[in-house]
């Protein structure tokens, strides 16, 4: 029995070795900010720092605004031409038409109300609001966001050892779809099955940034 053990042991280990788990580039990037948002205090323990620079914030920033105006814009369009049952070159005309009115957020209603006699849905109300006065994604963006817009930005993220001296590791977007399948197999798995926890994080970045387990 223990031979049968130990023989399973070691086809495990075997098997571990040439087992590599191929991520889709989006698969990746959840993992990875999935780790960022359960591991960065837990690595901070250790004496290392996530260091960002201000201008690839203030960016990632702006590019995020940018996205959320879109899907409200998207969001939006859909809605009202459905609401209203009009064509998309309809609805082109009365944004045109409207367009500088519609920039004063206090005369949306107004609008809505005086194009169709019929309309009071607060929702597309809201929509307006939202669409043609300054997006505001605090509420809806975490820190984590942030970092990744930087990565999509095509800027690095950079962890340095405030402790050990002035060791520092840099990473890209294209070094997190690489190296996720680098992990190791066992904390893959429980990120997968949704038994991760701060160290399964602290693994994940570890091996990102550094390509190695160094601390812990």
């Amino acid at each position: 029995m223990v031979m049968i053990q130990k023989t399973i042991n070691l086809f495990t280990r075997k098997f571990k070795q040439v087992m590599k788990v191929v991520f889709e580039k989006h698969e990746a990037e959840e993992m990875f900010h999935d780790a960022l948002c359960n591991g960065l205090h837990y690595i901070e323990s250790y004496g290392l720092t996530l260091k960002i620079k201000k201008k690839d914030y203030e960016q990632a920033k702006e590019s995020l605004r940018e996205l959320k105006k879109k899907e409200v814009l998207e969001d939006f369009e859909n809605t009202f031409i459905k609401y209203h049952k009009m064509s998309k070159d309809d609805y082109a005309s009365f944004i045109l038409s409207n367009k500088s009115i519609l920039e004063n957020s206090e005369s949306v209603r107004d609008i809505i109300e005086n194009y169709y006699e019929d309309s009071h849905n607060d929702l597309l109300t809201d929509y307006l609001i939202k669409l043609y006065s300054k997006i505001d994604i605090s509420r809806s963006v975490c820190y984590e966001d942030y970092l990744m817009q930087i990565l999509k930005d095509g800027n690095k993220l950079k962890l340095v050892d405030d402790e050990g001296g002035e060791d520092s590791w840099s990473i890209t977007l294209e070094d997190v779809h690489e190296r996720m399948s680098n992990v190791d197999f066992r904390h893959l798995v429980d990120m997968s099955q949704g038994n991760d926890d701060a160290i399964t994080a602290d693994v994940i970045l570890q091996t990102i940034f550094i390509q190695e387990i160094m601390f812990g």
